[in-house]
């Protein structure tokens, strides 16, 4: 994760597997490219650890609207919410 998020960005677990990532100063379409670089790294990050299963992970973006100051908690149950839509949606 180091070698995929900036330094500005934080990102810390939050659960047993869960993570959770603020990229600062950044909107929606480039957070969106960030994760598919990140989910490229990972990909040959499993391919060359060769482990015999692979890390893979889903993600639920939510843009900060700093007028409304929402609560951690609920922007975490909002991704959240998204992950899980998107987790279902690709084992279709």
């Amino acid at each position: 994760m180091k070698k995929s998020f900036r330094k500005s960005d934080v990102f810390a677990r939050i659960g047993g597997d869960e993570f959770a990532i603020l990229l600062t100063d950044t909107f929606a379409q480039p957070a969106e490219k960030t994760m598919a670089r990140f989910r490229r790294a990972l990909r040959l990050y499993n391919k060359t650890a060769n482990r015999g299963y692979n890390i893979e992970f889903s993600e639920g973006i939510i843009p900060i609207n700093l007028e409304q100051t929402p609560s951690i908690e609920s922007l975490l149950n909002q991704a959240d919410s998204l992950m899980y839509q998107q987790k279902n949606t690709s084992r279709k």
